[in-house]
């Protein structure tokens, strides 16, 4: 407390993990939890998984129990959760994921729209309409809302619009497109992202240990960015480490950086300008990460740090390590010296045996400490002296009492017993369900017989002008019409000379039949009597008579 640091009260919240029974509290089973949020009035958190699970947390409506209020999931078949953002007003908050399309949602958990895929085939990202590979990181801008920040195993950073963007398929298409490339100027892929506090600059980490400061601004218009860098330290880290955290202080000069080199490096950074040099103060060594979502938190007012410290499974404890950052402190240990600082931690504090620290986040608000373990609990660290609301607020919040008929059915509950005491309503099995939460398979076959949702097209009719637009199997559209429309009148006209109708129409009017004919009558004259084929017969009847 003298310290100024909220680690005397903990909390634990268990709702990515199962247990073996009621009577042993140990895990059985569990998900990491590699994504940690929460808004900024800190009324809410957001918490993901590697179950592909989001959970979300409300600090005003738990008890005791901290349950979580809605769960959301499989955000995405397959892919575990990366990272989770929200946004500056809490409405809304963006939710990155192994696969190249992250998703939106409102508060409440409900879906409002999903970033578009590019063109795996195309080489150069600038012109693909979104990411080819995993998300790796995502932040919000900090002053505009309509503003998203992603990156990308691709080796680019993107930045989208939600309000005015494009939309393509109902996918929202890119705006902007930042490219990383390392020293020799080849891709490399982008690790972790994070907004300047002004929004007018972001720092990029990426696999070949680079820190890189681009500006927001375009260079020649919408869409048109800069091909390179304000701002690149290319060695930040050693031996060719992936920078798997980088984040800005609350006044946006200082940035600290985390890498597998197990160490986490402080840069000084300008206040006023996004071009400028980029000076190492200070380096925090014994901070092992063994995974991608090891991060880093800087303190309310950014004199401290903090970070946690990952194990092997069921060997050692994991640790949360709180350090001093002060920048006039650390430029009066740097003055004269042959090599940079190194401080020791303010606070040494154990977290968990046998499981890693996955995620911190120290909300400037609440002050209070979160940290996601890798054995899918969330431990929360708070001090009811220096911490408001947030934990605070559950804790004091009793569990809802039992009534006496609850009271009475588990006094008569018999674990030993193999029938337990469970009511189940008939409407609530399965087999009574409606058809949208069967199986998929099921579901599917079922549309397959609806010719609406199948679109099949219809079977031909036995009976003749029935719907369906064909009597039978025999009938084409065109005889189907002119059927329909009466315009051959059912005339049968078979054994009749058509010559005889044609010179009706000559009385009067335009001649209809040719020369041959010039002269004719229809009441026969030089017209004659029998056609060809009559005449024809009538000689090979003659024929056989003279035989």
């Amino acid at each position: 407390q003298k310290l100024n640091i909220p680690v005397s009260h903990e909390v634990k919240l268990t709702g990515h993990s199962n247990k073996k029974s009621d009577h042993n509290d140990t895990i059985k089973s569990s998900y990491r939890i590699t994504a940690l949020t929460l808004d900024p009035a800190g009324s809410r958190m957001i918490s993901g998984c590697s179950g592909m699970m989001i959970k979300l947390w409300d600090f005003g409506g738990m008890d005791q129990r901290h349950r979580a209020f809605r769960t959301i999931g499989p955000v995405e078949d397959g892919h575990p959760i990366v990272d989770v953002a929200c946004s500056n007003s809490g409405d809304r908050f963006v939710v990155a994921t192994t696969s190249a399309q992250p998703m939106v949602f409102d508060r409440d958990g409900h879906a409002l729209t999903q970033f578009a895929k590019g063109d795996v085939y195309v080489r150069d990202q600038s012109k693909t309409k979104g990411h080819t590979a995993a998300i790796t990181g995502v932040s919000w801008h900090p002053l505009q809302p309509q503003y998203v920040l992603t990156g990308s195993s691709d080796g680019s950073a993107r930045i989208w619009d939600l309000q005015y963007g494009k939309i393509s398929f109902e996918k929202l298409v890119c705006d902007r497109v930042y490219r990383a490339k390392n020293k020799r100027g080849h891709r490399t892929s982008v690790s972790s992202i994070s907004y300047h506090p002004a929004g007018r600059c972001f720092v990029l980490g990426t696999t070949c240990s680079s820190l890189q400061i681009w500006a927001c601004t375009t260079n020649k218009g919408a869409g048109v960015v800069k091909n390179r860098p304000e701002v690149s330290v290319y060695d930040a880290h050693d031996g060719n480490a992936t920078v798997t955290s980088v984040v800005y202080s609350p006044d946006g000069s200082k940035i600290a950086s985390r890498a597998d080199d197990d160490t986490v490096r402080i840069w000084k950074s300008s206040i006023h300008a996004a071009a400028t040099k980029l000076e190492l103060m200070a380096i925090y060594r014994s901070l092992p990460g063994f995974y991608d979502s090891c991060n880093v938190a800087f303190g309310p007012l950014g004199n401290m740090l903090c970070a946690g410290t990952c194990v092997k499974p069921q060997m050692g404890a994991s640790r949360l390590k709180v350090f001093a950052a002060n920048e006039d402190f650390l430029e009066k240990e740097n003055k004269g010296a042959s090599k940079v600082f190194e401080p020791d931690p303010l606070i040494d504090l154990v977290v968990s045996e046998g499981a890693s620290v996955m995620r911190v986040t120290w909300h400037k608000r609440l002050n209070q400490i979160f940290c996601g373990v890798s054995d899918g609990t969330i431990r929360i660290y708070y001090d009811p002296h220096l911490s408001t609301k947030g934990a605070l607020l559950s804790t004091s919040r009793s569990a809802r009492k039992q009534d006496a008929l609850e009271l009475l059915l588990q006094s008569r509950h018999n674990p030993q017993t193999s029938i337990q005491g469970t009511i189940v309503a008939p409407n609530a099995l399965p087999m009574y369900q409606d058809p949208e939460h069967n199986h998929v398979a099921k579901r599917k076959r079922q549309d397959r017989k609806d010719p609406m949702l199948s679109k099949c097209p219809e079977a031909p009719s036995d009976v003749k002008h029935m719907e369906g637009g064909r009597s039978s199997a025999s009938t084409t559209f065109t005889q189907f019409v002119v059927q329909s429309t009466n315009m051959v009148k059912n005339k049968n006209i078979i054994g009749q000379d058509p010559r005889k109708d044609l010179f009706q129409y000559t009385e009067g009017k335009k001649i209809y039949a040719g020369r041959a004919y010039e002269g004719n009558n229809p009441e026969g004259g030089n017209l004659a009597e029998t056609t060809a084929e009559q005449a024809e017969e009538d000689m090979k009847n003659a024929k056989k008579k003279k035989i």
